[in-house]
């Protein structure tokens, strides 16, 4: 697994480490939507991508809060 981010308008950079600070329902909706992108990862062709954002999934977000995309990439 690889984790990238970007810092504000900044260029997209490789992290280390993420931190997560949510409510229990929102992790609850992320867990969620990982499930989601795992079974697209399985229906996907090999050597295809899609990706999936959190704000989509989640409806209820603040337009303030930072968004979550997950990358599927079948292999």
């Amino acid at each position: 697994m690889k984790l990238y981010g970007y810092e504000d308008a900044g260029a997209l950079k490789e992290l280390q480490e993420v931190s997560i600070v949510a409510t229990a329902s929102e992790l609850r909706s992320l867990a969620d939507m990982l499930v989601l992108a795992a079974k697209k990862i399985e229906g996907l062709a090999e050597d295809t991508s899609d990706h999936i954002h959190f704000s989509d999934f989640f409806k209820g977000m603040d337009s303030d809060s930072a968004d979550i995309v997950v990358m599927t990439v079948a292999s």
